[in-house]
């Protein structure tokens, strides 16, 4: 789904979110990913149900800082910030 929205196919990101929410997705197995599973739609799931580009962008960058913060701290002095296409439009 991330990825989906990352490059800018909501519609596809929509049908892979439609998945995850109502279990017809290998990541809904019971007790498994649960936790990871929720992590990714309830902070994106609205976004893409609004068709909001520069939320889902600012919340892709926002999980890319994340994980560039619990790097090794030369890692961060060089990085920079993706730039999502869907950050382009339609």
């Amino acid at each position: 789904m991330s990825l989906h929205a990352a490059r800018g196919d909501l519609e596809t990101a929509r049908a892979k979110l439609d998945d995850l929410r109502h279990g017809r997705s290998l990541w809904c197995i019971p007790g498994f990913a649960e936790a990871e599973v929720a992590s990714v739609v309830e902070p994106l799931g609205p976004l893409l149900d609004k068709g909001d580009r520069a939320g889902i962008a600012r919340q892709l960058a926002s999980w890319e800082a994340m994980r560039i913060a619990k790097l090794p701290k030369g890692f961060a002095r060089i990085w920079e910030p993706t730039p999502f296409p869907v950050e382009q439009g339609p």
